[in-house]
C-alpha cells in the first residue's frame, strides 16, 4: 500500500467512524455558531472535518478551526491521521470573572 493509499484509507475510516451527531448535539446545546450562520448542521462538519483532514495530510502536520483539530504523524513505514473536536476553541465573548 502506498503512503497516499494509506492516508486515504485512515480518511475514509475516520469519516465513517467519527461521532458527528455528537459534535452536533454539543454545539446545540452551547449555541456555537460558525461564522454568525447559525450551529453547523452534519453535512457541514463532515465536509469541514474532511478538509481539516486532507490539510494536515498535505502539509505534514495540523489543521484546526470550527472545534475540530487534525493531525498527521509519520515515520519510515507509517503514517497516522487523528481527528478531534474540543471545546477549547469556543467563546462567546462573553467574560466570567
Amino acid at each position: 500500500m502506498t503512503k497516499q493509499e494509506a492516508i486515504q484509507e485512515q480518511i475514509d475510516e475516520i469519516m465513517d467512524s467519527f461521532d458527528f451527531e455528537k459534535v452536533n448535539k454539543i454545539m446545540e446545546a452551547i449555541d456555537w455558531e460558525w461564522n454568525e450562520e447559525g450551529v453547523p448542521d452534519i453535512y457541514s462538519l463532515r465536509t469541514a472535518a474532511r478538509k481539516h483532514l486532507k490539510e494536515a495530510a498535505e502539509f505534514k502536520g495540523a489543521s484546526s478551526s470550527g472545534g475540530f483539530t487534525a493531525n498527521y504523524t509519520e515515520s519510515k513505514s507509517w503514517v497516522r491521521l487523528e481527528l478531534y473536536f474540543g471545546l477549547d476553541s469556543f467563546t462567546d465573548g462573553t467574560e466570567y470573572e
